[in-house]
């Protein structure tokens, strides 16, 4: 099970203050510029290389919309990440559709359903990609390979 950080309760004032110290470089791009780093960015830093670990392992699966056993091993690795994160995980199936798989955790009155998909489109034409689309790569600090955006990356933050 992760443990999870206890996030500070911080009033409107003081997240703004800290979204004051967020500058724009020349470039364009935004830095964080605070010299003490709150509890996310701590959470982050710690466990950055297993996020990443994970992306790719997830994006090398080839779950091309029209390949029953690559999705099947998709829906199989959600389920197990699921499980690592401490949720109850199963799978629904009907016929001609990818498994939806479901993660629950905690009981109450109050659900939170996030909704992700793990299927891709074919990675064609290959002549565009730079590396192989289900070889993820990093280059410059960032994970390229089919899929990383639309949706995996999207669908393990959820999990994570």
């Amino acid at each position: 099970m992760i443990e999870l950080p206890k996030f500070e309760t911080v009033s409107p004032v003081q997240n703004f203050q800290k979204s004051a110290r967020i500058a724009r470089q020349r470039n364009g791009s935004r830095a964080h510029t605070s010299v003490v780093p709150d509890t996310l960015d701590r959470y982050l830093e710690q466990h950055g290389d297993r996020f990443v670990s994970e992306l790719r392992e997830l994006c090398a699966i080839p779950s091309e919309a029209t390949d029953e056993g690559a999705l099947d091993a998709a829906a199989r690795w959600c389920g197990e990440r699921l499980v690592s994160a401490g949720a109850e995980a199963h799978e629904l199936r009907a016929p001609g559709a990818p498994a939806l798989v479901v993660g629950e955790v905690g009981a109450g009155k109050r659900t939170l359903i996030c909704v992700q998909h793990y299927d891709v489109q074919p990675a064609v034409p290959l002549g565009l990609w730079d590396s192989p689309p289900y070889d993820p790569t990093v280059r410059d600090g960032a994970v390229f390979a089919r899929g990383v955006d639309d949706n995996k990356g999207h669908l393990l933050l959820r999990i994570q």
